[in-house]
């Protein structure tokens, strides 16, 4: 419910004579308040009835400033991501490699121990 005690009442009056332009831009409106908009026509014939259109403004929170320094600090962590992640994916078939390459060594290493091991036949 409305207290009214604190509408502040004010009119406007405007007149269109054509009906080309059908809206009106009202500025200066305050957040978080009520505002109730009466519309009528006036013809030939005098005044039509009221039409009553309500409409309550929002308190929007800023929006937050993109100013070079954060647009730059994007740019950087955008580049740094992908060249860390371009890194990472070449480092792994590196790794990859370089095990396959010890564990082959290690296997070879082992065939070589177990065949100077083998005892020699007697002739």
């Amino acid at each position: 419910m409305v207290d009214d005690d604190d509408i502040d009442i004010q009119r406007l009056q405007f007149s269109n004579s054509t009906n080309v332009d059908t809206s009106i831009t009202i500025t200066g409106l305050n957040d978080s308040s009520c505002y109730i908009f009466g519309v009528r026509a006036y013809t030939d014939n005098g005044y039509g009835e009221w039409t009553v259109i309500a409409n309550e403004t929002l308190e929007l929170p800023p929006l937050p400033s993109l100013n070079s320094t954060s647009a730059s600090t994007l740019i950087y962590v955008i580049v740094s991501v992908t060249v860390i992640s371009i890194f990472i994916l070449l480092l792994i078939p590196v790794i990859i490699a370089v095990v396959m390459v010890i564990k082959m060594r290690l296997k070879a290493k082992d065939k070589v121990i177990i065949t100077d091991n083998k005892p020699e036949k007697s002739k």
